[in-house]
C-alpha cells in the first residue's frame, strides 16, 4: 500500500523526547527522494536517507542526558487510503493499461494460428498439392473437393489450437478479469480462434508462394490490432468500432478486451448485452460475438471464391462426365465385359503336370466395362501398381 509524501520539497519532524528535556528541530530533505511509501518494502528513500539521519540526531540529543536510544526503530507509515481503496485504485490503474496498450499484447497469444496456417496453405499451393488433391477427387460438383480441403484445414488447426485458446481464456479470466464469468472469456477466445482460422484461410488465398506469406498475414493482423487500440479504442465512434470488429478478428479481440476492462475498472462483472461503461462507443459484447460468428462462416466462403478464380482446378474448359450421363460428351472407347487372360509359364505347367494339377490361368482383367470419353486420359492400374 502506498502513501504520498507532502507536495512541498521540505517536511518537518518533531521528535527527540527524553526524560529530562525536549528539543524541537526541523529536518529539510529533498522532495525528489521518493514520493510514495510502500509498507511491504524496506528500501524506501525515507528509510535509506531521512530516518537514519533523524535517528542519529535523536541519539546525540539522548546522549546529552546520558541516555541511549534503541537501535531498532519502529516505523508507522501514514496513508490517506484504506486497504480497499488502495486495491480499487490498483485495479483501476491496471485496467487502464489494458484499455490503452495491453490488449494488443494479449492478442499476441492468439496470432500463432495465423502464421502457421497461412504459410501451410501457401506452401501446398506452391508445391501443387492443392490442385492435385482436387484433381484426384472425381466429384461431379467441382466445389465439393475444394470444400473438403478447406474444411480439413480448418478442422485440423482448430483441434491443434483449441486447448491453447481455452487455457488462455481461463488465465485471463482468473488474473485480469476476476469479477467476470469464466464462461464468457473462454467461449469468446474459442470463437475468436475459429474466426482467426477462417481469416487465415482467406488471407492465404492471395499467396501463390509460401515465402513471407505467414509473416505478412501476422504483421497485418497485429498492425490492425494496434490501430484498433490506439487510434480507435480510446475515442472511436460506434460506426468505426462496428466496421473494424466485423471485418478483422484482431480488432474484434481488442475491442472485446477493452469492453471487459471497462467493466472491471468499476469492479463490475462483464454483461454481454450492455454497452461498456464510460465508453465513447455503444457496442455490447454480444454484438462482438455475433461479428466473430459471421467471420467464421463468411471468410471461408470468400476464400473458396477467390481461390477458384485465381488457382482453382475447375474451369470452363474442364468438365466431368460419367457413363450414365454422357449426353454432352463423345465416347471415344467403350469396353463391355472385357477380359484378359495369361497362360501359366512352361515351368509352372511342367510342375503342375507332375503333380497332376490343373493348369492355372492368370486373369489380368476380368469382366471390365468401361467408357473412355473424348479428351479424357484413362489409366488402368493393376495390383502391383502397373
Amino acid at each position: 500500500m502506498g502513501s504520498c509524501l507532502p507536495t512541498s520539497r521540505t517536511f518537518t519532524v518533531l521528535l527527540a523526547n527524553t526524560i529530562h528535556f525536549q528539543k524541537n528541530y526541523t529536518l529539510h530533505a529533498d522532495g525528489a527522494l521518493g514520493t510514495k511509501i510502500f509498507v511491504n518494502h524496506d528500501t524506501n528513500d525515507q528509510e535509506i536517507y531521512v530516518l537514519p539521519f533523524q535517528h542519529a540526531i535523536d541519539s546525540l540529543i539522548a546522549s546529552a542526558s546520558g541516555k541511549t536510544l534503541p537501535q531498532n526503530i519502529e516505523e508507522y507509515p501514514f496513508t490517506f487510503e484504506t486497504n480497499a481503496q488502495r486495491t480499487a485504485d490498483i485495479v483501476r490503474l491496471y485496467q487502464g493499461t489494458v484499455i490503452s496498450i495491453l490488449a494488443v499484447a494479449f492478442y499476441l497469444g492468439m496470432v500463432g494460428v495465423t502464421y502457421q496456417l497461412t504459410g501451410h496453405m501457401a506452401s501446398e499451393r506452391e508445391l501443387g498439392m492443392s490442385q492435385l488433391i482436387e484433381a484426384m477427387m472425381p466429384n461431379k460438383r467441382r466445389w465439393e473437393p475444394q470444400l473438403a480441403r478447406l474444411a480439413a484445414y480448418h478442422l485440423s488447426f482448430d483441434i491443434i489450437y483449441a486447448p491453447a485458446w481455452i487455457l488462455g481464456g481461463a488465465i485471463l479470466s482468473a488474473l485480469v478479469f476476476p469479477d467476470s464469468s469464466y464462461a464468457i472469456t473462454i467461449i469468446y477466445h474459442v470463437l475468436l480462434g475459429l474466426a482467426l482460422t477462417s481469416y487465415s484461410i482467406f488471407f492465404a488465398t492471395f499467396f501463390k508462394k509460401a515465402q513471407l506469406s505467414g509473416i505478412t498475414a501476422t504483421i497485418v493482423s497485429i498492425v490492425l490490432a494496434i490501430i484498433a487500440q490506439i487510434a480507435v479504442g480510446g475515442n472511436g465512434s460506434t460506426g468505426a468500432v462496428a466496421i473494424l470488429s466485423l471485418l478483422f478478428p484482431s480488432c474484434n479481440y481488442v475491442f472485446f478486451l477493452m469492453t471487459m476492462a471497462k467493466s472491471q475498472q468499476i469492479n463490475r462483472p462483464m454483461n454481454l448485452v450492455e454497452t461498456p461503461p464510460n465508453s465513447d462507443w455503444a457496442i455490447s459484447g454480444i454484438v462482438l460475438w455475433v461479428f466473430a460468428l459471421i467471420q467464421i462462416i463468411v471468410f471461408p466462403i470468400l476464400a473458396a471464391l477467390v481461390e477458384r478464380a485465381l488457382y482453382g482446378t475447375g474451369s470452363t474448359d474442364r468438365k466431368l462426365y460419367d457413363s450414365e450421363s454422357s449426353s454432352g460428351a463423345h465416347v471415344a472407347v467403350r469396353l463391355t465385359n472385357f477380359n484378359k487372360i495369361y497362360a501359366s509359364s512352361r515351368m509352372k505347367r511342367f510342375f503342375q503336370s507332375c503333380f497332376r494339377r490343373k493348369s492355372s490361368q492368370v486373369h489380368a482383367v476380368k469382366d471390365l466395362t468401361l467408357d473412355v470419353m473424348q479428351g479424357q486420359i484413362a489409366i488402368l492400374l493393376g495390383a502391383n501398381g502397373r
